[in-house]
């Protein structure tokens, strides 16, 4: 019994003896071999002793405290690359730090004004508060400002960056040529009525008041040009010669600058106030308005909305155009073309329309006033004319069956404008009952718009489809199906030459606002569903020398564009079985989620004042200064 007692101690203390020798292992493992390699480790905080300088570092979502022999100290840096084995250091380098006006923004590179960066693959943002570290996404560095530090790892690619909260006040917006087609110009005529500065690689010039400027493509150079204007004759004082960087155009006065080369249709030839910089981008000539957004404000506003909602119709357009060019400015959707908006609806249409005296009064009574929802700044979209309700967001935007669940932007909601009770127009009869009645009155029954027909017949509808069907599949091919058996449908693979003779065509899904978000068409290679409303009205819209439009008010649209929205029936007309045509049957123009601006001059002329009308299109929102938002969103 004892022997076996003994043994049973001699083993518990083998096997103690081997644990501690293993943790024995273990920690002069990590204080002494283990390695650990910092790259951008960002300093939070520093104490110095006699022999030993101590940087807290953060590291890959880590905080460690890391003393530094003085023989091995570098000089102060926001960051180090630091190797270590255990707690030894092995090396240790101040991080090379780059800050600049950020110009472009992409995947892979930052360009900064002074050079362009490449970013590492592990590259994270982030803000130091009051010695604490805060995640920010990419999207907070915004093209145009220049409040960022970047830190570079050993290999000289961006790893870290750092951000301070911009003070957004200005804005860069892409120019357009004189018909909006296009980003690339070939040739553009600046002048201002009391001359213009004009900055170059080469140096500065100045024009004379009745001078002009002209930049000119040539062999992937901008050839600038001063010539002398008169009412009838132009003629070249000076070749400035040929530039490959950046020129920065600015009044020298505070009169906006004109140019001529970007005449509108209509006779106006647009004004710009702030700066103007021309660059060479891919072989092509680019050009960027940079102004403040109150005076960008003076050319979207009166660009936008018709005047006849008057200097409340003006406010509400004021309020959503600062909301609209803010949120678009933060969410950096233009940041690779570097600028933060574009001159057409893609953004706001800029600069198409003169300003006047009633709009500018109506933006500086709402100066820095922009719609906001649970603090965050909203996503303003707004259009032209609704049907009669207004659609939720996640019935035209969506990817997946998890978006249609749950609307991300609950402030555009589905809404009733008719106030005669609408609660859902899913269903075909409902929907066809409403938008073939053409005596509906909503805010905006006053557009010729707010009803409209078109008539297709069979083989202007076949030929639409089979000439659109492959483009519009190729670039969202997830959108696209093929019927594969019973009613289950699959990935559709379109052929160039489209899919054969169409025998049928119907709206197959509604939103709960009517709009139409899956189509089925039947020809005689199969039967295909289409998804998105976007998606449909692509394949079903013929050349605009095939259709005409008829509206509610006023004569028929001849070589209509596009169908007008995506809220509309089909009427089919069938002989013996086949289809001979078919009827859309609509309401509205542009995509119907937020705000109806023919519906803000119904509301106007109710006597609405701009704040109730803007709580009318967009829920729950609240009218807040934009910088304290800014503040609290970063």
């Amino acid at each position: 019994m004892r022997r076996n007692r003994r043994r049973k101690n001699y083993k518990g203390i083998f096997i103690s003896m081997f644990i501690l020798i293993l943790m024995s292992i273990g920690l002069f493992y990590i204080f002494f071999l283990k390695p650990l390699n910092i790259t951008c480790g960002i300093v939070l905080d520093k104490k110095e002793s006699k022999n030993n300088i101590s940087l807290k570092i953060y590291y890959k979502d880590n905080i460690k405290w890391i003393n530094i022999p003085r023989r091995f100290y570098r000089p102060d840096s926001l960051a180090y690359n630091i190797h270590l084995k255990g707690k030894k250091i092995i090396s240790i380098s101040p991080s090379k730090v780059y800050a600049g006006k950020v110009l472009m923004k992409n995947k892979d590179q930052i360009e900064i004004d002074s050079s362009t960066l490449n970013l590492s693959s592990y590259v994270l943002y982030y803000q130091i508060i009051d010695g604490k570290i805060k995640k920010l996404p990419n999207s907070s560095v915004i093209v145009g400002y220049s409040s960022y530090k970047f830190i570079a790892d050993e290999s000289g690619k961006i790893g870290a960056v750092l951000v301070d909260i911009p003070d957004i006040d200005a804005l860069r917006i892409g120019i357009s040529n004189a018909d909006f087609t296009s980003l690339n110009h070939s040739s553009i005529i600046f002048s201002s009525k009391k001359g213009l500065i004009v900055k170059t690689e080469k140096g500065e010039y100045k024009t004379k008041k009745d001078e002009s400027l002209k930049a000119d493509l040539k062999n992937h150079f901008i050839s600038l040009s001063i010539y002398k204007i008169s009412k009838t004759t132009e003629e070249k004082v000076l070749d400035l010669g040929l530039f490959s960087q950046r020129i920065y155009v600015s009044s020298s006065s505070k009169d906006p600058i004109s140019i001529s080369s970007l005449k509108r249709k209509n006779g106006y030839t647009p004004l710009y106030y702030g700066e103007l910089e021309i660059s060479i981008v891919d072989n092509n000539m680019r050009l960027i308005n940079e102004t403040n957004i109150e005076d960008y404000l003076r050319f979207v506003v009166p660009s936008e909305m018709l005047s006849y909602g008057g200097l409340e119709g003006y406010k509400v357009q004021a309020i959503a155009a600062r909301t609209y060019a803010l949120s678009d400015t933060l969410s950096g959707r233009f940041a690779k073309y570097g600028f933060n908006l574009d001159d057409t609806t893609l953004s706001q249409s800029y600069n198409s329309q003169p300003s006047n005296s009633i709009c500018d009064k109506a933006i500086e009574e709402t100066r820095g006033k922009i719609l906001s929802y649970d603090k965050k700044i909203i996503d303003a979209k707004y259009f032209s004319t609704s049907c009669g309700v207004g659609a939720p967001f996640n019935e035209i935007w969506f990817n997946t069956n998890k978006d249609l669940k749950k609307n991300s932007k609950p402030y555009l909601d589905f809404k009733d404008y008719t106030n005669s009770g609408i609660k859902d127009l899913s269903n075909e009869e409902s929907a066809s009952k409403f938008l073939k009645d053409w005596t509906v009155k909503a805010y905006d029954s006053n557009s010729p718009y707010f009803r409209w027909k078109i008539e297709i017949d069979k083989s202007v509808l076949s030929k639409t489809i089979n000439e659109n069907i492959y483009s519009r599949a190729k670039n969202n091919p997830e959108f696209f199906k093929k019927k594969w058996f019973l009613n289950i449908y699959r990935k559709a693979d379109i052929p160039k030459e489209g899919i054969g003779n169409i025998k049928d065509i119907y709206i197959s899904k509604r939103g709960k606002s009517g709009i139409i978000m899956e189509a089925v068409i039947v020809s005689d290679t199969g039967e295909y569903k289409i998804i998105k409303e976007s998606n449909i009205r692509n394949v079903i819209t013929p050349k605009s020398d095939n259709f005409d439009i008829t509206p509610l008010y006023g004569d028929k649209i001849k070589n209509a564009s596009a169908i007008p929205s995506g809220f509309f029936i089909i009427d089919k007309q069938v002989t013996n079985n086949k289809l001979q045509g078919i009827t859309l049957y609509g309401g509205g123009f542009g995509h119907g989620a937020g705000m109806s601006q023919y519906g803000v001059i119904g509301l106007v002329r109710e006597g609405k004042d701009y704040e109730d009308i803007l709580k009318i299109f967009y829920k729950n929102i609240e009218i807040t200064d934009y910088k304290e938002i800014i503040k609290s969103n970063f």
